[in-house]
């Protein structure tokens, strides 16, 4: 797969990964009762709006890994152990890769990247109230439950 990006978008993306991660917080004994409650809001959006940004780097990283099968009897085929037949045309090895990356067990890198490839292919109308924050995680999270058994025209629906 060629790389469709500039050198200077290459250098900008590394130079913004360097950064320190820094979270802007307002003084809470300064607020009033309904600043906080407003600032609690705030964070409740920005929370959402971080899953999905996870969810969408996470189906970037499956992207890149695509799957390579090899021929039954080579070494290195995939058998019958293959740990994750959910997750289709994505390497087998990506969710210990994930896991990797998270400091996670695989068995937690591929639920999340189930659920990112959910979110993708069923409702993406979900991902994309949780991208702008107005649908908080934890119900994202119980509709992709629901749906992720159905097709995704039923699941559109």
């Amino acid at each position: 797969v060629a790389d469709h990006r500039s050198p200077v978008e290459r250098a900008l993306a590394g130079r913004l990964l360097e950064q320190p991660v820094r979270l802007s917080r307002l003084p809470v004994s300064v607020l009033s009762r309904e600043q906080k409650a407003a600032e609690l809001q705030r964070v409740a959006a920005l929370e959402a709006m971080t899953a999905a940004y996870e969810a969408e780097l996470v189906l970037g990283l499956a992207d890149d890994t695509p799957d390579d099968p090899l021929a039954p009897g080579t070494p290195g085929a995939r058998g019958s152990w293959a740990p994750d037949a959910e997750l289709p045309g994505v390497s087998e090895f990506s969710p210990a890769e994930l896991g990797m990356v998270l400091n996670c067990g695989r068995g937690t890198a591929s639920h999340l990247a189930h659920r990112a490839l959910t979110y993708r292919s069923h409702p993406p109308a979900t991902w994309a109230a949780l991208a702008t924050g107005t649908l908080d995680e934890a119900r994202a999270k119980a509709l992709v439950e629901v749906l992720e058994h159905t097709g995704p025209t039923v699941a559109r629906g």
